[in-house]
């Protein structure tokens, strides 16, 4: 019976369901774009595997496809710190013989 119910709930998630969800990890939960669209991946796979299985039980195709994802803020160039640089120097090396820097 649980089966069934699940089942049924699946099979009523349309697009604009999926979209709903999006707008509410991202405003009202406040979570990174990122995250976002990992979440949005995770279900489109999970959609993709149940229409695999049980072509008849989305609505849909899959709910999520044509949902976009959210825009990520541009990566600003990094750059190591002067003793970060240090730490890369590679150390002297050792006389296997004598355990000691040539």
């Amino acid at each position: 019976m649980a089966n069934l119910k699940t089942a049924s709930r699946i099979s009523t998630v349309l697009k604009r369901d999926v979209e709903a969800w999006i707008t509410l990890l991202s405003d009202d939960l406040a979570l990174s774009p990122a995250t976002v669209n990992s979440h949005l991946a995770s279900l489109s796979k999970f959609c993709s595997w149940v229409d695999a299985r049980r072509h008849d039980l989305l609505a849909c195709v899959n709910p999520s496809s044509g949902v976009r994802e959210l825009p990520l803020p541009a990566l600003e160039p990094r750059a190591l710190s002067p003793a970060q640089q240090v730490g890369l120097r590679p150390a002297p090396a050792l006389s296997r013989a004598q355990g000691q820097a040539l």
